[in-house]
């Protein structure tokens, strides 16, 4: 509802407003010359008495305060009582919404001498109101926190984090062109995972626009986590292991589509990531093809979570945000080697043994060492 639209009910009012004083005739303010004189402060009471008490004079010995406390300060015409609200047995009480601490103030005349007396004894009450509820508003009124540090676990549903480096895990100057079949390293991060977890990558595809439901589109990694890319003849693309688990790395053979055949193209890698915990499940791995062994291996080892890659993989697929998340673009050199449409040709200028060991590395995909 509005402000101001709806009245504030009773129970918040007493709250907001207790009373300011008890019922009834309203206490006199003491006077500037009275015998005994109380100041409430916040945490102590400050008590002033006449040494010329209701017209005779008595001394400091023979003023107590409640349960025996005797007087800790003096002047020439006062004695003076400074305690705090917990000391002299003072005895706190709920009154009308209002804290109450109450006390005795007691005369004990010395023993007189001869056979008459110039006082008796006597005490006086002693009581501090305090309101149980302080009223704060808005304007100057600034909390002081106490300062302690927290520590949560924080999973961040936007976090990651998609982007392309060099052969050493280095981030690439904006001026870096590939040539075609020369390998483009791909590094997914998530910060925040909790301990036990991992990174893993369900799948992605290239365009040539950073819309990511532009066409044509050509899938690198499908089937939650299955390297397709790999199992093309002649092609290096794979997963790459990192000692972080927070990580994922992986490479792919620098392409361009068949209709965009130019000198020159530019591809987006489009991805798909989540965090699971680190064991590979059907749902949640990091399979590349090894072609010399003609089977799927999962990235850390547990190889039978990839043997779904040629059918339909199904299982928990772990923490995602339900986003894809694009690269930045990555720029491909085209060099044309024949009549025939460009797809996936190798480097024109690599020699005839050096295209025999390029051959080689790609049958041993995974022989890459972690800097």
């Amino acid at each position: 509802p509005a402000p101001g639209n709806l009245p504030v009910p009773e129970y918040i009012q007493e709250i907001m407003f207790p009373p300011q004083s008890l019922p009834g005739p309203a206490p006199q303010r003491p006077r500037e010359g009275g015998s005994v004189r109380v100041w409430c402060r916040q945490y102590k009471m400050h008590i002033r008495v006449r040494k010329n008490l209701f017209g005779f004079r008595c001394g400091a010995e023979e003023l107590t305060l409640g349960s025996g406390c005797k007087s800790n300060a003096a002047s020439r015409h006062y004695i003076v009582f400074n305690y705090g609200l917990h000391e002299c047995g003072n005895t706190p009480s709920i009154v009308k919404g209002q804290l109450v601490y109450s006390n005795v103030l007691r005369y004990v005349p010395s023993v007189a001498e001869g056979q008459v007396r110039r006082s008796f004894p006597f005490t006086v009450p002693i009581q501090c109101h305090y309101n149980r509820y302080q009223r704060a508003y808005k304007v100057g009124y600034h909390p002081v926190w106490p300062r302690r540090s927290y520590f949560r676990h924080l999973q961040n549903n936007h976090s990651f984090v998609l982007t392309t480096t060099d052969a050493r895990w280095d981030r690439l100057s904006s001026r870096i062109t590939y040539l075609l079949g020369q390998p483009v390293y791909f590094q997914a991060v998530a910060p925040f995972i909790a301990e036990g977890q991992r990174l893993f990558i369900h799948s992605c595809y290239a365009t040539n626009s950073p819309d990511q439901q532009a066409e044509p589109r050509f899938t690198v990694i499908d089937n939650l986590g299955c390297m397709v890319d790999s199992k093309l003849s002649g092609c290096r693309s794979r997963f790459l292991p990192s000692k972080r688990k927070d990580v994922l790395r992986f490479s792919v053979d620098a392409f361009t589509f068949d209709r965009k055949a130019d000198k020159k193209t530019e591809l987006y890698m489009h991805c798909t990531m989540a965090v699971a915990n680190e064991g590979a499940t059907p749902g949640t791995k990091s399979c590349t093809y090894n072609r010399r062994k003609q089977r799927w291996e999962e990235l850390y080892g547990d190889h039978d979570v990839c043997r779904c890659c040629d059918a339909v993989c199904s299982g928990g697929r772990g923490t995602d945000d339900n986003r894809t998340i694009t690269s930045k673009m990555v720029p491909i050199e085209a060099v044309k080697t024949s009549a025939t449409p460009l797809y996936r040709e190798h480097l024109s200028w690599l020699t005839g043994e050096e295209q025999d060991r390029w051959e080689e590395e790609a049958s041993d995909q995974w022989e890459a060492v972690d800097p």
